[in-house]
């Protein structure tokens, strides 16, 4: 479908385009009248001088202008043209004076009226149209046979812009004529790059190819430039005028030469990293680079810039071309007369801008009809790759068409020969499947037989695994008790081999020293006192060594409901006199009130804190005592801490909980058993004693002891 609406395209685009091309010829033989007038030109180089004076200057300051053009590139004066008429005007109708280029920003003109007085009018693109006499993309002054005594005219142009200052002089009839062939051509050129771009925009979003969407904008970019460039997006789309018109000829410019770079490198088939793949990149994007930099230089600067690079780009285009014209020999070589003919085109015209006016008069035609037959044999070259493409594809679906009927043949023969070959392995294996069925029958008998005596293993296996385990555990638990009780025996032996011996060694000695045949000798008092506190001593380590002895023996494992309050109030009962004689401050918070657990270890645990806490107080300070308890997911908690002695733990590493080991010693009684017993108690009962203390500070115990 796309290559007959193709087809229909083309043909009637290549026709419009002759018929521009053909009336612009025509058209360019006739511009102005034969004689008529004479145009002188000054640069007025400060831009500083006045009418008046401009009026006073010799003639021999101003320079002829040849066939009436004017060209001098980018300029930062003004320059003044006298426009001097034939006498013979007078005596015929209104004429309009012309000046044929749409792009200065600003024109005044000074003119006679009847009585010989000096009127003057504006014209440029920094002009609004309201502002200006006649509504037309070029520039037009009026010349009535009626004005003026002298037969002269001044134009001053301002402009940042090349300045290019082609003045043509017209009767109104003849203008009038020619402004409407004029529009209707331009209006041709335009509906045809339109058509052109929507055609190949809609091709690019139907088949998705990115080839056809740069050439669909290089149509759009091409089309708004010329509409820019000459005029008639000023006067149809945006009549105000001002410096947006200047900014949106370069940027468009950029988005021309930026797309037709990249067009070329996918039209060409050009890999992207490549040599040439990554030049044709780099080079669009350096266009993005002037577009930013001509927001910062100077407007001639810029313009210079984008004309100059404007033409390395087309040569660039060409350079590629001709390198890759030998493997893309279809799709280079219309490509490559394409770009010629516009290259033709647009490097006059940059070459005007920087001055240089090489073929006067025929410029602007060059540049149409470039860019014209530009576009026309791109959309061929196109379509012809379209063509090839489709042909291709018609081809190999021929081939893939023969190969599958062959396939087919082939496939109809074997399977032929496979049904036969079925039919005969079918037999066979109908014999075999008897023999596997019988075969079967005996195994699952003797699969049964299997399954049965697994059963009785794994009953077997796991009755002796549980056995396994219970003898574990028995063996861990006996491990356990005889790794205690070789602890006791080394405590046991501790005691005999130290606290024994010396309450013993000191009774054997004194008992030698005793005099038994002078028993009234003033020092037997002594020695019997000494043998006394001796003997006494030795109680106090048998009577140590038997509580040790009955603390695991008095453990029943009988658990009962204990309230923390009632524990501590008789605990505080029992220790009245020193409670009375100290007198603590007691800060209690029981969040959990009570506590199911062993109530003689509780009583014990409790007495062994609170009795410590009082010893060894800080004689300086009231005693503080704060009673905690709380529960968490697994334990019961409880804490008693105090503003005590306190102790330096990192020096009592591994004796806090030792038996018969003392912190302060000489600071009040005590045996050292207190926290060896605490500690025992607590470990009956499976739990843990965390210690906080600092040198004067205090001390907090915390016990925890597991849920049950």
């Amino acid at each position: 479908m796309f290559r007959q609406v193709g087809i229909f395209c083309y043909s009637l685009i290549l026709t419009m385009i002759l018929t521009v091309t053909l009336a612009e010829l025509a058209v360019a033989q006739n511009l102005q009248p034969k004689a008529g007038f004479e145009a002188l030109a000054y640069y007025d180089e400060t831009n500083s001088l006045s009418f008046e004076e401009v009026q006073a200057l010799p003639a021999s300051a101003f320079v002829k202008v040849n066939h009436n053009r004017f060209t001098e590139g980018y300029a930062y004066g003004a320059y003044w043209f006298r426009i001097k008429f034939d006498k013979a005007l007078k005596h015929k109708e209104n004429y309009y004076l012309e000046v044929d280029h749409a792009y200065l920003d600003s024109l005044t003109y000074y003119f006679q009226d009847k009585e010989g007085g000096w009127q003057t009018t504006y014209a440029g693109n920094m002009v609004s149209m309201s502002e200006q006499l006649y509504t037309h993309y070029h520039f037009l002054f009026p010349l009535s046979h009626q004005s003026g005594i002298e037969n002269l005219a001044y134009l001053k142009v301002n402009s940042r812009s090349s300045v290019h200052v082609p003045i043509k002089l017209w009767t109104q009839q003849a203008f009038w004529h020619n402004h409407t062939k004029s529009l209707t051509l331009y209006g041709l050129l335009y509906g045809a790059l339109i058509f052109m771009f929507l055609y190949h925009f809609t091709v690019a979003v139907t088949l998705k190819s990115r080839t056809y969407l740069l050439f669909a904008l290089f149509l759009f970019f091409n089309a708004v430039f010329q509409s820019i460039y000459y005029g008639h997006f000023r006067q149809f789309i945006y009549p105000e005028g001002g410096e947006l018109l200047g900014i949106l000829l370069l940027l468009t410019l950029a988005g021309l030469k930026s797309s037709a770079l990249l067009f070329t490198r996918f039209f060409l088939k050009i890999p992207k990293k490549s040599f040439w793949g990554k030049f044709l990149r780099y080079m669009a994007m350096f266009w993005a680079l002037l577009v930013v930099v001509s927001f910062v230089l100077p407007y001639p600067v810029s313009g210079t810039l984008f004309a100059t690079y404007s033409t390395l780009s087309i040569i660039a285009i060409l350079v590629v071309a001709f390198v890759t014209l030998k493997s893309n020999r279809y799709r280079a070589r219309l490509f490559i007369i394409a770009w010629f003919l516009y290259l033709i085109g647009g490097a006059l015209s940059d070459f005007r801008v920087l001055g240089f006016n090489l073929v006067p008069g025929y410029t602007d035609l060059l540049l149409q009809v470039g860019n014209i037959l530009n576009a026309l044999l791109l959309a061929l070259a196109l379509a012809d790759r379209i063509n090839r493409y489709r042909n291709a594809q018609f081809e190999a679906k021929q081939q893939a068409l023969e190969v599958l009927t062959r396939q087919k043949v082939l496939v109809e023969e074997h399977r032929n020969t496979l049904e036969i070959r079925v039919v005969e392995r079918t037999a066979a294996l109908e014999e075999k499947r008897e023999e596997i069925q019988e075969q079967n029958s005996k195994l699952q008998d003797q699969q049964k037989i299997i399954e049965r005596q697994y059963g009785e293993l794994e009953a077997l296996n796991g009755e002796l695994e549980r056995k396994v385990q219970q003898r574990t555990f028995e063996l861990r638990t006996s491990n356990k008790d005889l790794l205690k009780r070789k602890q006791q025996l080394e405590q046991f032996a501790y005691i005999t081999s130290h606290n024994l011996r010396g309450p013993v060694a000191s009774m054997i000695g004194l008992v030698k020293l005793f005099d038994a045949e002078n028993l009234a000798n003033p020092e037997n008092k002594v020695y019997l006192d000494m043998l006394d506190r001796s003997v006494n001593k030795l109680d106090g380590v048998l009577k140590d060594l038997d509580k040790i002895l009955k603390l695991e023996k008095n453990y029943d494992g009988q658990l009962e409901e204990v309230c923390y309050k009632d524990l501590v109030q008789g605990i505080f009962e029992n220790l009245q006199v020193q409670v009375a004689e100290v007198r603590p401050e007691l800060k209690v918070d029981f969040q959990e009130a009570c506590i199911h657990g062993h109530h003689a270890y509780l009583e014990s645990i409790w007495y062994n804190l609170l009795s410590n806490a009082i010893k060894y107080r800080n004689p300086s300070e009231r005693l503080v005592l704060k009673l905690c308890s709380w529960a968490t997911d697994e334990f019961h908690c409880f804490s008693v801490e105090d503003n005590g002695l306190g102790m330096n733990l990192p020096e009592l590493e591994g004796k806090l909980f030792s038996l018969y080991q003392r912190f302060h010693p000489g600071y009040a009684e005590g045996k050292g058993l207190g926290l060896y017993m605490l500690k025992s108690q607590v470990d009956l009962l499976k739990g843990k004693v965390a210690v906080e203390s600092k040198k004067g500070q205090g001390t907090k115990f915390t016990v925890s002891l597991p849920k049950v």
